[in-house]
């Protein structure tokens, strides 16, 4: 092997070698997100809550549970953020969740009821003569 084609294949080598390493980073850049799964159920029925709201407070996404109270959140930034639940006649619950790069944590959130205060309801009506009844 002459001298010239010694030095082609250093360098075919070496660009392998550096292409290698390129997508190797882009790899690691891929895996810096994960993903969150859950489901939104009653804590006394366990029964499923759909339509509650779902936030992620740092990363500021937000979605909502399915009819059988699933979610997914993808690509999430690896690391620690605040998920919040809310649904009208359940008690708002907060909970701290971390992710991992590249893995998937899977969580249940149990709402409690909360009674919902409407406040006075004030019916009024008129009554004047007899009742009318249908006839046939």
């Amino acid at each position: 092997m002459t001298r010239i084609h010694r030095l082609a294949a250093g360098r075919a080598i070496a660009l392998v070698a550096v292409a290698g390493l390129l997508s190797m980073g882009s790899a690691a850049g891929q895996s810096a997100t994960g993903t969150l799964v859950g489901s939104v159920r009653d804590a006394s029925t366990n029964e499923p809550i759909a339509w509650a709201q779902l936030l992620l407070e740092e990363i500021n996404r937000s979605s909502f549970s399915d009819e059988s109270g699933g979610f997914v959140f993808r690509e999430i930034p690896a690391g620690s953020a605040t998920l919040r639940s809310y649904r009208i006649g359940y008690e708002p619950l907060a909970r701290r969740v971390t992710i991992a790069p590249g893995d998937t944590l899977r969580i249940v959130l149990l709402l409690a009821t909360s009674p919902i205060d409407a406040g006075a309801i004030l019916v009024e009506g008129d009554r004047s003569g007899d009742a009318l009844l249908p006839t046939a």
